[in-house]
């Protein structure tokens, strides 16, 4: 017996091709359809599974891009925050001194 990884393309193209009856569509990860549609769809995709990536190392290593992405904006956004408080500590700075 053949034993599949379900999530990939060789699942797909033995069968696995109704999103309900992939195991992975209960176990919330992506399905063999929706593997197939991607590799379908994607040019980069194919082109990294072509290459001989897994589905699932492609999917982490855009989980971990994102997570980065993420975490420069919020670096981003509190440098914009300190910016902003610095103005407006050295225009109030600035007040008090031309008032004294």
């Amino acid at each position: 017996m053949i034993t599949l990884t379900h999530g990939t393309l060789e699942a797909f193209n033995a069968g696995c091709t109704s999103k309900l009856n992939c195991p992975n569509h209960w176990a919330g990860e992506p399905t063999c359809k929706q593997i197939d549609l991607r590799y379908r769809s994607d040019y980069q995709f194919r082109k990294q599974i072509d290459a001989g990536m897994t589905p699932a190392q492609i999917l982490e290593a855009e989980r971990a891009a994102g997570a980065e992405a993420k975490a420069a904006a919020i670096v981003a956004k509190n440098a914009a925050v300190l910016a902003r408080r610095a103005q407006a500590t050295a225009a109030q700075r600035a007040a008090l001194k031309a008032a004294a």
